[in-house]
């Protein structure tokens, strides 16, 4: 078994496909792997950040201090009744492309920290839905929310948690089955405010360090290993059971009952299997010499050797000389050609399509295979 595992991993067959596998998901990895980050903030003039309140809904809700600089951005407000859920927060928008383009990305990071806030929502917005079923001229919502504390530290947030809230398919009368993911090549901007706090009144700080969209491979690579296994598993399993799976060594039997013909060349027929079984290493042994040397017709020839073996003379000499071959093969270390020679095949080109043809592997791999095995 050991041997015949070896063949296999050896063999053109496998070696090949699996280089071109190998080198195939060696690119995938380097490709994702070499995708960088989309940094929103800190940036380079890329974005305009506005802040915002809850001032168009009725609230009162105040904005006490803004602070945009390269290094943080700071919002303190205040939360006051008046609209039912009070909000502040913070408008992200492109300068120059209009869009803003992670279709490579899926997740956003953000590093921040809250005073007296617990929880903050995070939202992209897409162009309108327009279809047979909506037209709404309103961009479409995807909202995800976060838990923070008051130490800074970095979030991060799968893109496929940024779904359609409740409260706005309702309003837009979408059904939930419908698409709800965001078109992240045209994300028009995106919002960071305050969520559903329950301590309206309280003074309270959000500090932002960073925003930036990245790409967790963690699920790829994942992937791509036990997709790789699976491959060499199912690749060794399919050449194993190709090449010994379905091989039927075939035994010539050269001892055998004298057959009962009525026919004046009857006596001839055990005469002419025994010259060919005595001359199969004669390159140049054919169906007339037979028939010249033991005084037999061609016909009658034919006629014996597929009575008691089935086959045709071609066949019946060719399996002599493969046994043969295999004595040679497993208990010498005579070289392919030599072996060849020896038991009649004029060739060794010949000898190897034959032997192939018979036992389903080259002589060098049945060698691999059986060294030092008595035939």
């Amino acid at each position: 078994m050991e041997n015949k595992a070896v063949n296999i991993f050896r063999s053109k067959y496998f070696i090949w496909p699996l280089a071109l596998v190998t080198a195939a998901l060696i690119g995938i990895l380097v490709y994702f792997s070499s995708i960088g980050e989309k940094v929103i903030f800190p940036n380079t003039g890329n974005y305009s950040i506005e802040h915002y309140t809850d001032e168009p809904n009725g609230g009162n809700s105040q904005v006490t201090g803004y602070e945009v600089s390269d290094s943080i951005i700071k919002l303190d407000f205040v939360l006051k009744d008046g609209f039912q859920s009070p909000y502040v927060g913070l408008d992200i928008i492109p300068m120059e492309d209009g869009y803003i383009d992670v279709r490579k990305y899926n997740q956003l990071d953000v590093r921040v920290l809250g005073e007296n806030v617990d929880r903050i929502g995070i939202s992209l917005y897409t162009p309108p839905l327009v279809d047979d079923e909506v037209d709404s001229i309103d961009e479409r919502l995807f909202n995800a929310n976060l838990n923070i504390s008051n130490h800074a530290q970095v979030y991060h947030i799968p893109i496929d948690q940024f779904q359609h809230p409740d409260w706005w398919e309702d309003q837009h009368h979408i059904s939930a089955t419908k698409e709800n993911s965001p078109d992240l090549g045209k994300i028009l901007h995106m919002n960071l405010g305050s969520a559903y706090s329950s301590k309206a009144g309280n003074r309270k700080t959000l500090k932002i360090y960073a925003i930036a969209f990245s790409r967790n491979n963690n699920t790829l690579y994942v992937f791509l290993v036990l997709l790789y296994v699976a491959y060499i598993l199912l690749s060794f399993g399919a050449l194993y059971f190709l090449r010994y799976g379905t091989k039927k060594t075939k035994n010539v039997m050269v001892t055998y009952n004298p057959l009962k013909i009525d026919n004046k060349e009857e006596g001839n027929g055990e005469k002419c299997i025994e010259y060919i079984n005595e001359h199969y290493d004669n390159g140049d042994l054919t169906l007339e010499v037979v028939s010249k040397e033991t005084g037999t017709t061609t016909r009658w020839i034919t006629h014996v050797i597929h009575e008691k073996f089935g086959c045709n003379f071609k066949t019946y000499i060719n399996q002599i000389r493969i046994n043969e071959s295999k004595r040679f093969l497993t208990q010498t270390d005579l070289n392919i050609g030599e072996i060849a020679y020896k038991v009649g095949f004029n060739n060794q080109s010949h000898f190897n399509r034959v032997f192939k043809k018979e036992l389903g592997i080259s002589p060098s791999e049945f060698r691999n295979d059986h060294k030092g095995e008595v035939q």
